[in-house]
């Protein structure tokens, strides 16, 4: 009796399932038919005819927006060149015919506003040769990126991006799922996607239409064909703007760029005890700032700095000329700046002329993280801000410090200029520390500060803690006075009030007074006296 109600039932659900599938399928139908009319109800095709100016919709923008009005899904004006069937040929305003054809469907006439007419006028009005140079420079600029695209696309790179994004996006849809912007965040093929679209919606458009053409005949379309080709031609765009090669581009979709090679896991600090790194002092509470949501501390941002300027020097050979020479700068080396005073860190003995960039992270306000380097070849400055804030005023101090410290070193280095960092941001609030060691470990190994994004904070982190362990010296008596001298025997240690970092007695520079109830380090007095 079981055995045949089961049966019974089987055979009712596989009957109301072909009927739902066909009940559906007439809908869709239905559905298509009703959105066609309804469309050319609202555009007169009769007003569309040679030589009159339309707007084209726009539906690859329109999808990614999904909401809003409709008006800003147009672009244009253009003017109709020719009309066959359906298909209306479209010529840019100042002549330019588009090579692709565009369904009247697409199109509606353009209502030249008050706004337009004023433009228009004001075109006219200037210069014919700069209207023309302006005209020239941007059909020069489309042909190229279209030269572009079809000489990219015959890379063999559109599968394997297709793969790509199938393991790496992990179910992790653009709309529509929950927690959506932590979930973006941590999906390097999404964030990507997200982050290069907002700041060149455009350019990634151009693309997608003309890689859609040019892929169209040469791709067998699978389930994933949408999602790789907007893929690609992001990774385009994104290569296209910053000259870059696009397989280099794709490095930034993997959990962890090829060139960051883990090191092995090792031993932790134990409770109480300290390491050098770089001659860097290096305590257990310290590298739990690298633990994930943790703000980075100065004690962490120089001793990696500094391994890796000693790393990336001392390796450097010009056969192999893979990565910079650099020279590292404390932190603390611009808190006297501010108030004029250029004199405490001079690094009079140092020829800056034998490195490549020069670094020096900051902490801005005392509770964000900057990253000042300097190209000694070009003497061009950039100040990498996972915040994109004005810090223009550290550069001015900059000059300032290099300025002075010319008149005695004579090394021809006081005059720089300033040059805008390459868009990166941080879409937390504790990883700005994160982002400046970041940003230095691709510029040393010669990579686009771009490489390491959001996503790839939390390896990072495990990166840099299981870098500075691997090297660290332990059961070392290094304090972390400015100038320790490393003394041997009876050792007397001290605390600094302020920050609590541990100095020996014999390391302090002012004289201890037996009166006194408390100990302010050098660094704190640099930083808050």
């Amino acid at each position: 009796m079981i055995e045949k109600q089961s049966d019974v039932r089987k055979q009712q659900t596989e009957t109301a399932g072909k009927v739902v599938l066909e009940n559906m399928s007439k809908a869709k139908k239905k559905q298509q038919k009703d959105f066609i009319q309804a469309n050319n109800k609202k555009r007169k095709f009769n007003e569309i005819h040679v030589g009159a100016r339309v707007l084209k919709f726009n539906a690859s923008r329109a999808a990614r927006k999904a909401k809003g009005n409709l008006e800003t899904n147009y672009t244009g004006p253009y003017v109709v060149d020719s009309i066959k069937g359906n298909v209306a040929t479209l010529k840019t305003m100042s002549g330019q015919v588009l090579k692709t054809g565009v369904s009247l469907n697409n199109l509606k006439i353009f209502v030249e506003s008050a706004m337009d007419s004023a433009v228009e006028s004001a075109v006219e009005s200037a210069e014919e040769s700069a209207v023309e140079s302006a005209l020239e420079s941007a059909v020069e600029s489309a042909d190229k990126l279209l030269d572009y695209v079809k000489e990219l696309a015959k890379l063999d790179i559109f599968e394997s991006l297709g793969e790509k994004c199938s393991k790496l996006q992990s179910g992790v849809g653009r709309v529509n799922i929950g927690n959506f912007t932590e979930k973006l965040s941590a999906c390097p093929v999404s964030s990507f996607i997200n982050e290069v679209s907002a700041e060149n919606e455009e350019m990634v458009d151009d693309f997608l239409q003309a890689m859609l053409q040019v892929l169209e005949a040469e791709v067998t379309k699978t389930a994933k064909f949408t999602e790789a080709c907007l893929l690609l031609c992001t990774v385009l765009a994104h290569a296209f703007i910053n000259q870059l090669n696009p397989v280099e581009v794709i490095e930034t979709l993997e959990k962890m760029p090829s060139f960051i090679v883990m090191p092995q896991e090792v031993e932790q600090l134990r409770e109480g005890e300290r390491m050098t790194v770089a001659g860097e002092g290096v305590a257990k509470d310290d590298v739990e700032t690298l633990a994930a949501d943790s703000w980075l501390n100065d004690k962490i941002i120089n001793a990696y700095l500094s391994l890796l300027a000693r790393e990336m020097t001392d390796s450097w050979s010009p056969q192999q000329d893979s990565h910079a020479k650099v020279f590292f700068m404390p932190a603390q080396t611009a808190e006297h700046w501010p108030s004029g005073d250029f004199t405490v860190f001079p690094f009079l003995k140092v020829d800056f002329n034998m490195y490549d960039i020069l670094m020096l992270p900051q902490c801005k306000g005392n509770n964000h993280w900057v990253l000042l380097v300097a190209n000694v070849k070009s003497r061009s400055v950039t100040i990498y801000d996972s915040l994109s804030g004005n810090n223009m005023a550290l550069f001015d101090l900059f000059c300032q410090f290099m300025c002075q410290r010319a008149q005695i070193v004579k090394d021809g280095l006081e005059k720089w200029e300033f040059e805008a960092p390459p868009c990166i941001k941080q879409r937390d609030g504790n990883s700005c520390g994160v982002f400046a060691l970041m940003t230095a470990e691709c510029l040393v190994r010669k990579k686009h500060p771009t490489m390491l994004r959001q996503p790839h904070v939390l390896g990072f982190r495990d990166y840099v803690r299981r870098r500075l362990l691997f090297h660290g010296v332990r059961q070392t008596y290094l304090c972390d006075s400015l100038h320790c001298k490393d003394p041997h025997g009876i050792i007397e240690w001290i605390a600094c009030d302020v920050c609590k970092r541990w100095l020996h007695e014999v390391c302090v520079s002012q004289p201890l007074s037996q009166d006194e109830d408390s100990f302010v380090c050098d660094v704190c007095i640099a930083q808050y006296s």
